[in-house]
């Protein structure tokens, strides 16, 4: 009776084996394709996670703009400054470009009123070089400054590029007297 189920127990092994072995061999046969689905399922993730890090990247740095301003309208600049740089980071080269104009012409705002003109400046030419609702005022703002470096060329330039482009901008006729005055 033993020597009966060892006998048995050595066909189910074998049987077992050569099952296994044709199922090992069907796996094996369909692997590359598996693997390729695999890759392919893999990739689509990625993709996927990609495009919502990227795509959420503009509601984060609307979202630290308005915490740069709230901090601004406080007074507190070196919170403001500290939140519009991240800002900055998230919204540079989004799909709203304004968004950026904004940050800049802000964190220009925070350096002039803490006299750092050099930075200021870098801010709003920064600024003016996005085409937006903010450009009129850039430009004003890097002839303002550059006036109070005295550099009068300069200004002048900037004076003039700001009439040339916005010709009804609200002190256009302040500036054309002043202009007429040097």
């Amino acid at each position: 009776m033993r020597r009966e189920k060892e006998k048995l127990s050595k066909i189910s092994l074998a049987e077992s084996e050569t099952q296994s072995g044709s199922q090992l061999q069907r796996v094996f046969a369909q692997g590359p394709m598996r693997w390729s689905v695999g890759v392919g399922a893999g990739l689509l993730v990625c993709v996927v996670v990609v495009i919502v890090y990227v795509r959420s990247q503009p509601v984060k740095g609307i979202k630290e703009l308005q915490e740069g301003i709230r901090f601004l309208g406080y007074g507190d600049s070196p919170k403001a400054s500290a939140q519009l740089k991240l800002a900055e980071r998230s919204l540079t080269g989004s799909a709203e470009p304004y968004l950026a104009q904004l940050v800049f012409f802000r964190l220009g705002t925070i350096r002039e009123k803490e006299g750092n003109l050099v930075e200021a400046r870098q801010q709003y030419e920064a600024s003016a070089d996005i085409d937006g609702p903010l450009k009129a005022e850039s430009l004003l703002a890097v002839a303002r400054i550059l006036a109070l470096t005295n550099d009068e060329s300069s200004s002048a330039s900037y004076y003039r590029k700001l009439l040339e482009q916005y010709p009804e901008f609200p002190m256009s006729e302040i500036i054309r007297h002043r202009m007429r005055e040097k």
